[in-house]
């Protein structure tokens, strides 16, 4: 009998400890989603802020110079990008309507979007 009443204590305080353990690991999980939310909330602060100061380069103004040169390669990069856009609308044979900036055919005499007569 009393190595029965052993294993069951071993397996009780088996019990326990798993439940122990499954409950530290859940308090951690939701812990560890709280610090990534408040992570997030940082992250998109720090991209409002950066927007804004290229913004406020774009628009002339002034800006620290270790951030100008950081908004000089953004200002190349879309500068890049705008022509690979409009690469591939040549390839695609479209052109950007100026009323409504959509995308039309080539050879279209009215944009299909606005109804604006195309040069």
């Amino acid at each position: 009998m009393a190595l029965f009443d052993a294993v069951k204590e071993k397996l009780a305080n088996a019990g326990k400890t798993a439940i122990k353990a499954s409950n530290e690991i859940i308090e951690v999980t939701k812990l560890n989603l709280l610090v990534k939310s408040e992570e997030d909330k940082i992250k998109d602060r720090l991209l409002e802020i950066g927007k804004a100061v290229y913004e406020h380069y774009r628009d002339g103004k002034p800006v620290e110079a270790e951030l100008s040169i950081s908004c000089e390669e953004i200002a190349k990069c879309e500068k890049i990008i705008d022509e690979l856009k409009q690469k591939i609308m040549e390839i695609k044979k479209l052109r950007e309507c100026k009323a409504c900036l959509a995308h039309i055919d080539d050879e279209a005499l009215y944009c299909p979007k606005c109804g604006a007569k195309v040069e």
